[in-house]
């Protein structure tokens, strides 16, 4: 008997399991009392799952700067939301096929419904000359530049480059008898080569056709690598894709979940690219109107989200096909079609359409959802435009949300996506515990919350962490109230909250969420548990600290955390900043000499600092592990940004840890 399951949406599945959550907490409140702060309410939520522990956080009564990050361009009055302008994104290249810049309003000619129409506004994004991440080459071990390895503080207000998000076709059933071995060879090569050209300020996302396991926005490119080995074709029948209408629907619906994942703000372009061995992207009618098909639904939320298509198919797939009405879903997004390349072949021209690319201001027009034709050329000679065919006007709504009752911070906690209404970042570290499976994850917290209201001079947040596994089964939970003094007309404050969760080896996705002054503000973290206790060679997250007391502050992270950790990684000379980790070598053999090495490398990758030190079995603990500290130079450091790189060793084993800094004059 057919007992296969589609896999649905997981940037939704919290929302459907939170009513779990809800209904397996207990509260527990407690008072207490920080030197120069006034009363801290803390709110421990132990929930009655197995393997699940409470904790407490501590709010560190002082300001946190972090590092500052570069900031995506501001588009002009032209590109605001108005009712009267619609907005065209446009990639212009020359015959080399090398992005065009410097363009104006009179660069362009925009034809609508067989009519021309006036340029009013051109907003460029280009991502090169804003300081965007773009590498052109993977890194190389032992030349790593800060650059080229993302932040270990995850903020929800960082400048993303660019999102790009993988779709792999995993149906066998309708396509070609060698599609399973295409895409087995040249179709994950594919998939990895454009993984591989993504930096840390990118956020890359792996999703299936029909049955794989997703793996959603992240800057992890070990994540996305494992979605990709992930891939297994698998045997789909009509009736298992939505409405029973076979692979065009589960394509459809897919590519729908995508869009719904990615999140709406800032104004940029998102690249989805489609591989498959079998079939080509489904076409699309565009001639009904009032909304009806999913096809143009999903065609209006590319729109909407400036979301360009692209396809990756062999030679022998054929173009799909329709009526007199219907489009291309690749070229009709803005996208395009690329046939039995060469591996990598096509990815820089694909990552080119969001690195560099423009905005375009055009009347709306004629009133109505109808579909408008859409041609754009440049009057320069020698210069190719690539624009959507056309545009929806107005854009169509989506179908409204069916959620339950939830609180702010809980609708924050289990978004489709981040929320950044309250700034906010948080870094993780996960520390085996002597003789159990089970892990200590500090979390740390950092919230930037709006200045106290007039006359008074304090501010409060609620904040929440809840960990998920594959399955988005609730593992651990915390959620307090926090007051922080700040002092009659204070500013902008940024505190440390420290939090513990005790979680079973394995892979999760750790989401806090606060909520301060009525806005909230949430950032989805991977975290991998390690099995401490059987692994030859394993360690502990790097840990950052500026004090020199050690943290009491929760029975979970007493014996586990030897120092009260921060998120700031922007630092003056004039300060002192220390960085700790824990190496373990678990299973049964027995100890032996481990070299430790550490490297600091400027913003250009060169080794200012580095050496190397032994570790010998007699430093180790009975339980197997070993403490190791460092103090950061920053006496020693001119300004600038900074990454420290800390690797342990046995035989071909080796545990590395990567910390970008600042350091300010």
């Amino acid at each position: 008997m057919h007992t296969q399951t589609r896999a649905r949406s997981a940037t939704s599945a919290p929302v459907a399991v939170y009513a779990a959550v809800k209904a397996s907490v207990t509260l527990d409140e407690r008072t207490s009392r920080r030197p120069g702060c006034r009363p801290i309410l803390t709110r421990v939520h132990t929930m009655t799952l197995k393997h699940l522990a409470g904790a407490v956080l501590l709010v560190a009564c002082a300001s946190t700067p972090t590092a500052a990050r570069p900031q995506q361009p501001v588009p002009p009055a032209a590109v605001d939301a108005v009712k009267d302008v619609v907005h065209l994104d446009v990639s212009v290249v020359d015959t080399a096929g090398r992005p065009v810049r410097g363009l104006t309003a009179a660069d362009f000619e925009v034809i609508r419904d067989g009519v021309p129409v006036m340029v009013t506004g051109v907003t460029p994004f280009d991502l090169q000359s804003n300081g965007g991440a773009r590498l052109a080459t993977p890194p190389v071990r032992g030349r790593l530049e800060p650059r080229q390895v993302a932040h270990d503080v995850l903020r929800n207000d960082d400048a993303i480059d660019r999102y790009v998000t993988v779709v792999l076709d995993d149906m066998s059933a309708g396509g070609r008898a060698d599609a399973g071995t295409w895409m087995g060879t040249a179709g994950l090569d594919q998939a990895r080569a454009l993984i591989e050209q993504l930096g840390p300020d990118d956020r890359g996302a792996v999703y299936f056709a029909f049955m794989g396991r997703q793996q959603g926005l992240t800057s992890e490119p070990a994540l996305l690598r494992a979605a990709v080995d992930r891939f297994d074709m698998r045997r789909a029948q009509d009736r298992d894709c939505e409405g029973g209408g076979g692979r065009t629907e589960c394509v459809v619906d897919t590519l729908q979940r995508v869009v719904d994942a990615l999140p709406p703000e800032p104004l940029q372009r998102r690249l989805i690219v489609y591989i498959s061995g079998g079939a080509a992207l489904p076409a699309v009618d565009v001639a009904a109107s009032g909304g009806s098909g999913a096809g143009r639904q999903l065609l209006a939320s590319l729109q909407r989200l400036n979301a360009v298509v692209y396809s990756i198919t062999p030679a022998s797939v054929a173009p799909a096909t329709g009526g007199n009405a219907s489009l291309n879903l690749a070229t009709a997004s803005g996208g395009g079609v690329i046939v039995d390349p060469g591996i990598g072949t096509g990815i820089g021209s694909m990552l080119d359409a969001v690195s560099s690319y423009y905005l375009l201001a055009l009347p709306r027009g004629p009133s109505g959802d109808q579909f408008h034709s859409v041609r754009v050329t440049a009057r320069r000679p020698g210069l190719s435009v690539q624009a959507r065919t056309g545009y929806f006007g107005p854009v169509l709504a989506g179908p409204p949300a069916v959620e339950p009752a939830l609180t702010p911070i809980e609708a924050a906690l289990v978004g489709p996506f981040p929320s950044a209404d309250v700034p906010m970042g948080a870094s993780v570290a996960v520390f085996g515990v002597p003789g159990r499976r089970e892990a200590v994850v500090s979390v740390v917290t950092a919230v930037t919350a709006a200045a106290a209201a007039p006359g008074t001079a304090s501010w409060t947040a609620e904040i929440a962490s809840t960990a998920f596994d594959p399955q988005w089964r609730p593992r651990a939970a915390h959620r307090q109230t926090i007051e922080v003094t700040t002092g009659v007309g204070a500013g902008l404050q940024t505190v440390d909250a420290i939090a513990g969760l005790e979680l079973l080896p394995g892979r999760y996705e750790l989401r806090v969420a606060a909520v301060s002054g009525g806005k909230s503000g949430s950032v989805f973290i991977p975290v991998d548990v390690p099995e401490f206790l059987n692994l030859p060679l394993s360690a502990s997250g790097l840990v950052v600290t500026t004090s020199s007391t050690p943290y009491r502050d929760s029975p979970l992270l007493t014996g586990t955390l030897p120092v009260t950790p921060t998120t700031r990684r922007l630092f003056s000379s004039a300060e002192t900043a220390e960085v700790f980790i824990r190496f373990y070598q678990g299973g049964r053999s027995r100890i032996r000499n481990m070299p430790v090495s550490l490297r600091i490398a400027d913003a250009r990758g060169e080794g200012i600092i580095q050496g190397t030190e032994v570790v010998q079995p007699a430093q180790f603990t009975p339980a197997r592990s070993t403490d190791w500290r460092f103090s950061l130079p920053l006496a020693r450091l001119t300004a600038g940004e900074y990454l420290l790189t800390v690797e342990a060793e046995l035989d071909d084993l080796r545990a590395t840890r990567h910390l970008r800094f600042t350091v300010l004059k």
